[in-house]
Order: structure tokens, then C-alpha cells, then sequence
């Protein structure tokens, strides 16, 4: 005779462990820090393959914007030339990370690459994810899209995926919950809801034969900025409506106009560009006119994101609702 007592117990054990991790790992998931997918979030994925390797130093943007369920996938050559900051001018997209990691290693190389594409494409990049030995399928073209996120961001496929990210087989500067609220809210977005582009078949770059008769792109901003309207832009910062005056206390030039187009792709209501009359040391504070200025979400991005020092300076007859003011720092 089955013993059915027995059966209901051993089902009860299993149930409770089973339960309790997934408890304990909604818990985490609620109170860790940095992105708890509550708004867009942009993270660049790239192949760095060794000097031998035949293959190609390619990457993407991931870029996800969870309260309308949609994304967007663009596929960035090798041969694209991004705008370098820190004085280090214009370098093919494939050679950015590695110029970043000659000086001081790889979370150097991953910060140099996500501050030349936020200031070649005029997007808001919050992560990078690099392999260096386990490659990723990163698509090329509209067809194969579908092998992206399902070898990277299904249950069954993408469970090898998971585990390198997890446990650091690949360069990120994703934290652990970060990486897993990433990847589950890759798997619940359909391939009809992520748009798909490669930007070197856009009308968003023009090409240049260089003097050894190698194609290079450009990125033309004018245009990449009206083909990718709002794509890049986060609905609900957006819908607050915050105004914004950004002002450059760095001593370089252009750091307000080139943050501030960064700030508008997003969703953020610029209303005007300033330049100090003193340098400022610090990397960035935040002037707040207004108590809906205060609880804003561009403000806690501002802080979380950016690393600004709040001030309160409350005053109806301010021309924007927040001032930012960049300093020295922010350029270093």
C-alpha cells in the first residue's frame, strides 16, 4: 500500500523549500540597491575578442523602458567612430574598451566606453556587460534577431547566459540583483515589443574612406537624434513635466549642450543651456525650486546616477524647477 501520509508530508517539504527561497529572493530583489526596473535603463553589451581572433570587437544597446513594456536593440559596427571624452578624440567603437582598460583595467575600459557612446549617440547609458571569453550572439541583422534573446534571455537557453553574468564571468558593473532584474525583464519582453536597429545601415552615420582605403561611419547627431525620437526617452519623466536649466561650471567647453541633449533623449524638459562665470570643483549640484522638484524622478536619477549634491532653494519665480550645475569633476 502507498503510505499517502508519507507522500503529503515529503510534498509539504518540498513546497516549503521551495517557497522560501523564492520569498527570500523577492525580498532581496525589493530592498537591494541600484535599478529595480522602475524606469529605462541602458546597458551596453560588448565582444572583446583577442588580438588573434579572427572575429570582430562588435556591441549594443539593450536599452529596456519597463512602464510601456517596449525596447529597443541597436547593433553598433566595429567600424562606427565614437566621440571620446578626456581629451582622447574620435576612436572606432571596437578599440574603445581596451583604450579605457591600458590605464587602469577593465572597469576603467567599460567607464570610458559607456561615457563615449552617452556623448556620440546623446543616450543615457547606465551599464556594460563585456565578454571577453564567452562570446554573446549579438545580431546583425533583423532575421537573426530572435537568436539574441533567446540564446541570452529565455529560461531554457539562456540559463548559461545567466550563470556567466551572475558569477562574473563577464566584465559588468551591474550589481547581483541588477543582473537578474535585468535578465527577467528581458525574458518577459516579446521580440515584437524590442525594435530592432543597426545604426550603420541608418541614415544616422555617413562613411569616410580613410587614407589606407578603410570604410570608417560617423554618427551625424542631428539626424540620429530625430531618427531615434523618443525611443531612448523614459515615459514617466516625461510625464512629470520638470523643467530643467543646465548650467557648465567644468571650464570645458560644450559639457551644458552635450549633457543637456543626453537629458532631453530621456524624456527631460531642457528650457535652458548656461555657462557659469566660476568654476565649480565639485561633480554636480542640484538647485530645487520646488517641492514637485524635489520628489521628482529626474532629480533621484540626478543624484543616484550622476552623483549631484542636493541644495533646496524654493522659489515660484524661477524660470525651471531645477537647475543643474556641472562642475569639474564631471568631466574627470
Amino acid at each position: 500500500m502507498t503510505d499517502y501520509r508519507l507522500t503529503g508530508i515529503a510534498r509539504k517539504r518540498f513546497l516549503l523549500f521551495t517557497f522560501i527561497p523564492l520569498v527570500l529572493l523577492m525580498i532581496y530583489l525589493k530592498f537591494s540597491a541600484g535599478w529595480h526596473g522602475d524606469r529605462r535603463y541602458t546597458v551596453v553589451f560588448h565582444n572583446i575578442y583577442p588580438e588573434t581572433e579572427s572575429g570582430e570587437n562588435d556591441l549594443a544597446l539593450v536599452s529596456l523602458e519597463p512602464s510601456s513594456q517596449r525596447g529597443i536593440y541597436l547593433y553598433i559596427s566595429p567600424k562606427i567612430l565614437l566621440d571620446l571624452p578626456y581629451g582622447y578624440k574620435t576612436y572606432p567603437s571596437s578599440s574603445v574598451f581596451r583604450l579605457g582598460a591600458l590605464e587602469s583595467g577593465d572597469a576603467a575600459g567599460g567607464h570610458l566606453l559607456q561615457k563615449s557612446l552617452e556623448l556620440s549617440l546623446g543616450v543615457k547609458i547606465d551599464a556594460f556587460v563585456a565578454a571577453k571569453n564567452n562570446w554573446f550572439d549579438l545580431s546583425k541583422k533583423k532575421g537573426e534577431f530572435d537568436n539574441f534573446k533567446r540564446d541570452n534571455f529565455t529560461l531554457y537557453k539562456g540559463l548559461p547566459f545567466l550563470f556567466r553574468l551572475l558569477t562574473d564571468k563577464y566584465v559588468s558593473n551591474l550589481n547581483f540583483s541588477e543582473k537578474l532584474r535585468f535578465f527577467l525583464k528581458m525574458r518577459k519582453i516579446r521580440l515584437d515589443q524590442l525594435e530592432f536597429v543597426n545604426l550603420a545601415e541608418s541614415s544616422s552615420v555617413y562613411p569616410e574612406i580613410l587614407p589606407d582605403k578603410t570604410e570608417v561611419w560617423h554618427i551625424d547627431q542631428i539626424n540620429f537624434d530625430h531618427n531615434n525620437f523618443s525611443r531612448f526617452e523614459d515615459r514617466l519623466v516625461r510625464l512629470e513635466d520638470i523643467s530643467l536649466e543646465v548650467e557648465n561650471a567644468s571650464g570645458e567647453e560644450k559639457v551644458a549642450t552635450l549633457f543637456a541633449r543626453v537629458l532631453k533623449n530621456y524624456g527631460v524638459k531642457v528650457v535652458a543651456r548656461l555657462t557659469a562665470k566660476k568654476i565649480m570643483a565639485e561633480n554636480c549640484l542640484l538647485y530645487l525650486y520646488s517641492g514637485e522638484a524635489a520628489e521628482s524622478r529626474i532629480a533621484e536619477i540626478m543624484v543616484n546616477d550622476y552623483n549631484c549634491r542636493q541644495e533646496k532653494r524654493f522659489d515660484k519665480n524661477s524660470q525651471a524647477d531645477i537647475r543643474v550645475i556641472l562642475g569639474e569633476k564631471f568631466i574627470k
